[in-house]
């Protein structure tokens, strides 16, 4: 009689995840009993650790430039912590130990993010933060829109400064108190619940139309669970239903899956993608494991593609109010009153190529700015709202806590995606002016 197969296959997820992060046999062991009620044998996670041909735990680190950059970036840009980065580096395949990290980031030639240990090195960091951001201002107010969550990370970014966040934002509500105001005043909607599994369990497009009449046309995708921003388009033709195929089809490419679900609202740009989707289902079939459960797609459409109204596109019809109210705001506000001085007609050409000409380029810098911002933020612990997930979007999008989510993103069939991406290929969506007209 065969013997029957253990349960310690069904969790090989979460095991390859806990020994890429460093967890000794013992200690995956103990996880396994304490958390799924799981006994096995210390030579039995071996053998499975060997038979599924995960790489041998690293016992010293191999500094290497590319790795040091790895690391800085982790720290200083995505602005993770050094468990995190632990974490990240060796889900990415990379020979280092908790102690070589520190080692890597305390250098002295590589401190990049430094505790500061006295009164003049806190007066001498705020007074530089201080002249920086007023120097921002002078150039653009998209600044001012940032508030408390988002301005540590978009200085981290643009400028490479690592301010504290509680006395950035004493400073911010001394240079901004009009915005500050204006926060306060905002009301505040009472939320529903809204729950998803796990990152690309559910993707949300939308467009955004406040500044179409001027010419710029937006579209964006956000996943549903870690709110992290798949796609973010700005161009002259966001919303025709081949612009929003070929934005989507990009992203299915560039990432390499598809989601489980792709939600839309019933505009007439969706139709094309939609389609798209539900070929990439009927020829590959969704199959998710996850705790010991299988979880199985079906064929029809509605078992992968989801059409509500924009006002039940909840996650992605929320994330617009935010980009509106931080940065997008002032430039509605701006064009509109060009429009009503009569400096600008929409219905004119000339217009229109000068309105591209001169704000295309820092119109699109700044919104990416601020998708980056949002990406790398962290979204705080609510106590009155349990299922939020907590945490920086881009960390639960990647690195999702496999005790609490799996990736339910499905590979793609790549003749599939050629064979819809060939007929785009003469079609442009990156630019809103021809090469010569820019010339």
């Amino acid at each position: 009689m065969a013997r029957p197969p253990s349960p310690i296959d069904q969790y090989r997820d979460y095991i390859t995840f806990l020994y890429l992060n460093g967890a000794s046999r013992s200690k995956i062991r103990h996880k396994l009993r304490k958390r799924h009620h799981i006994a096995v044998d210390l030579s039995t996670i071996s053998r499975r650790i060997a038979s599924w041909g995960l790489p041998r735990q690293q016992s010293r680190t191999i500094e290497t430039p590319e790795l040091v950059e790895a690391i800085r970036d982790l720290i200083f840009r995505v602005g993770l912590t050094e468990k995190q980065t632990l974490s990240v580096l060796q889900r990415q395949g990379w020979p280092i130990t908790k102690r070589g990290l520190k080692r890597i980031r305390l250098h002295p030639d590589r401190r990049w993010v430094r505790r500061i240990n006295s009164d003049e090195e806190r007066l001498t960091l705020l007074e530089k933060t201080e002249q920086v951001i007023v120097e921002m201002a002078q150039r653009s107010n998209a600044i001012a829109g940032y508030g408390r969550r988002f301005l540590q990370p978009y200085l981290r970014q643009q400028q490479q400064l690592w301010v504290p966040r509680d006395p950035l934002f004493e400073m911010y509500k001394i240079m901004f108190p009009n915005e500050v105001e204006m926060r306060k005043r905002m009301m505040r909607r009472k939320k529903g619940q809204f729950l998803v599994p796990g990152p690309n369990y559910q993707w949300c497009i939308d467009g955004h139309d406040k500044l179409k009449a001027y010419g710029f046309e937006i579209y964006a995708a956000i996943d549903a669970y870690s709110r992290n921003i798949i796609w973010f388009y700005v161009g002259h033709s966001a919303t025709t239903a081949l612009s929003v195929l070929k934005q989507y089809l990009a992203a299915c490419d560039t990432y390499g899956f598809r989601p489980w679900f792709l939600q839309a609202d019933r505009g007439s740009e969706t139709p094309l993608v939609a389609a798209a989707h539900w070929n990439f289902a009927l020829a590959a079939g969704g199959c998710v494991e996850w705790n010991g459960q299988v979880f199985q797609q079906g064929k029809r459409l509605k078992d992968s593609y989801k059409a509500a109204p924009s006002t039940k596109n909840v996650k992605i019809e929320g994330w617009w109010e935010r980009m509106l109210h931080v940065c997008s705001r002032q430039w509605v506000d701006y064009f509109g009153e060009l429009a009503r001085d009569r400096d600008f007609d929409g219905s004119m050409l000339e217009d229109q190529i000068a309105i591209y000409a001169v704000f295309e380029g820092v119109l699109r810098q700044e919104l990416f700015d601020f998708v980056e911002a949002w990406n790398l933020h962290k979204i705080r612990l609510q106590k009155n709202r349990p299922h939020v997930v907590h945490g920086q979007p881009w960390m639960n999008y990647h690195y999702p806590d496999p005790d609490k989510a799996c990736n339910w993103g499905i590979p793609i069939d790549r003749p599939v995606l050629g064979e819809m991406l060939r007929p785009l290929a003469s079609i442009d969506i990156s630019t809103c002016l021809e090469p010569e007209t820019k010339e």
